[in-house]
């Protein structure tokens, strides 16, 4: 079983809807914060998924876990594995049809 709480839905929510509203800015976008080493630059490519309790190394060297966006590269490297479609977004057949 999966599961996020709804805080971080709201929290994810709220940071797309105030990206969203500023499209003419340079910055405004969601963007990939995966770093190959700690204090390294961050990936920076679009974002495409929503990691809410992702690990990474601080600055300072100390574990983290903490809500993070990836590009499906950087996911994929993450999870060691292919991104999987979420099932309670995919479209359900109706056997009858």
């Amino acid at each position: 079983m999966n599961y996020i709480s709804v805080e971080m839905v709201r929290y994810a929510a709220l940071f797309i809807e105030a990206i969203d509203k500023a499209p003419d800015e340079a910055d405004a976008a969601l963007r990939c914060n995966w770093q190959r080493v700690a204090g390294e630059r961050p990936c920076l490519e679009p974002a495409t998924h929503f990691a809410p309790d992702a690990t990474r190394v601080s600055a300072g060297g100390d574990i983290e876990e903490t809500p993070q966006w990836f590009c499906q590269e950087h996911l994929e490297l993450e999870l060691e594995k292919p991104v999987r479609e979420h099932p309670v977004f995919r479209r359900t057949e109706n056997p009858g049809q």
